[in-house]
């Protein structure tokens, strides 16, 4: 990855005229890979100098699968517990105005999984549910599959915060589904994903 990374920085520093959509795109890779190689706080910038690139050029769809990487830098790298849940609020926010519901189900998804991580149940459900129904709604079943994943861990979630008997029967419905897509079993919903396009 290191290599790969060379190689667009020079790409991005050499004489080539680049449109701003084009060096945008660029710029998402860098965050991507600088973010995979460990490196939140350049990640970060980057998406950033993405984001406003995409911003300049007109391309929204594009400014709000940035916010949802922006999100998941926060998340995973920089461990911002708060800041992450606003950002995915953002995106969704974003993508929804545009009527881009196959983003919006992204955004929910990222969000779910960020509100569960803080241990708020009641908003990873219903942002989960959200997900599940356009995603099924849109024959995306990717998308549906990750939701219903969500949905079954806030399940378990609840009963265990709650104390309450049956947890057992929850975590098997979890394992279940999990289980049921092949070379996937153990996946857990986190921030990963298909919003970097790299090239």
């Amino acid at each position: 990855m290191k290599g790969l990374l060379e190689i667009y920085s020079e790409l991005l520093q050499g004489s080539h005229a680049l449109l701003p959509a084009e060096e945008a795109q660029f710029l998402a890779n860098v965050g991507a890979l600088r973010r995979r190689l460990g490196d939140p706080i350049k990640a970060l910038a980057t998406y950033r100098a993405a984001q406003a690139l995409y911003k300049q050029s007109g391309q929204r769809d594009a400014e709000i699968a940035v916010l949802n990487n922006l999100g998941i830098v926060k998340a995973t790298g920089l461990h911002d517990s708060w800041g992450r849940p606003r950002t995915f609020s953002e995106a969704l926010k974003e993508a929804e105005a545009s009527g881009n519901r196959p983003l919006s189900i992204q955004a929910r998804l990222y969000r779910g999984e960020a509100l569960y991580r803080l241990k708020n149940m009641k908003g990873a459900r219903e942002d989960y549910e959200i997900a599940a129904r356009f995603a099924k709604e849109l024959g995306e079943s990717e998308e549906e599959w990750k939701a219903l994943y969500g949905l079954a861990r806030v399940t378990v979630g609840r009963r265990r915060t709650a104390g309450r008997k049956g947890s057992a029967a929850a975590r098997h419905r979890v394992d279940l589904i999990a289980s049921s897509r092949p070379g996937r079993a153990g996946f857990a919903l986190g921030f990963s994903g298909r919003q970097e396009r790299c090239l």
